[in-house]
């Protein structure tokens, strides 16, 4: 009979006729979902952390992810069984967690980029708005202060200023 045993923390699949006294049998499928949805959550894990985390720390962590996805199964089974199957996919999915977090570190970069290169336009377009209403206004008080000497000059002749 062929069984999967855990024995100190390790899966163990061998030939015997009976489960040895404190081991107990697994099915090899829930080992399998096990190592499967602990794989997958350090890859959301990293997602999260590549794409939010700052400075070295963030590297640390995404690194140590990475190690953790890739050597986890054979600190679960042992170099004796080949954990091949569950080691190159944690690998893949660390390096695709990494480069869709590194994506959405991007995008949001972008994001923020964008919203300040708008806002910035606005401010310059109202700033630009303002100066010509502003030049507009002082233009028309400089027009009616040269109509008003002209038409006080005419009024009470040359060299006279006026009232007084």
């Amino acid at each position: 009979m062929r069984a999967a045993t855990i024995r100190d923390q390790q899966v163990v699949i061998e030939e015997h006729a009976d489960p040895e006294p404190g081991a107990r049998e697994v099915c090899i499928f829930d080992w399998f979902a096990v190592s499967v949805t602990e794989i997958v959550a350090t890859g959301v894990l990293v997602t999260a952390v590549a794409r939010r985390g700052i400075g070295w720390a963030a590297a640390a962590l995404v690194g140590l992810g990475g190690a953790a996805m890739t050597i986890a199964p054979f600190a679960r089974t042992g170099v004796g069984v080949d954990v091949k199957m569950f080691a190159a996919p944690g690998a893949l999915i660390w390096g695709l967690a990494t480069a869709f977090g590194l994506v959405l570190r991007d995008a949001d970069g972008r994001r923020v980029r964008a919203l300040l290169d708008a806002r910035r336009a606005e401010r310059m377009r109202i700033a630009r708005e303002l100066h010509d209403l502003v030049t507009h206004h002082v233009t028309g008080i400089v027009v009616r202060a040269q109509a008003a000497q002209l038409v006080a000059a005419r009024r009470h002749g040359p060299g006279d200023s006026g009232p007084g």
